[in-house]
């Protein structure tokens, strides 16, 4: 999946990777 990085950089982009997985 690309997109824009934010603040977080590729750190925050995993994390938020992970928190999609668990909730969908």
């Amino acid at each position: 999946v690309a997109r824009p990085h934010n603040k977080g950089g590729p750190i925050m982009d995993y994390f938020m990777d992970r928190l999609k997985e668990k909730t969908s």
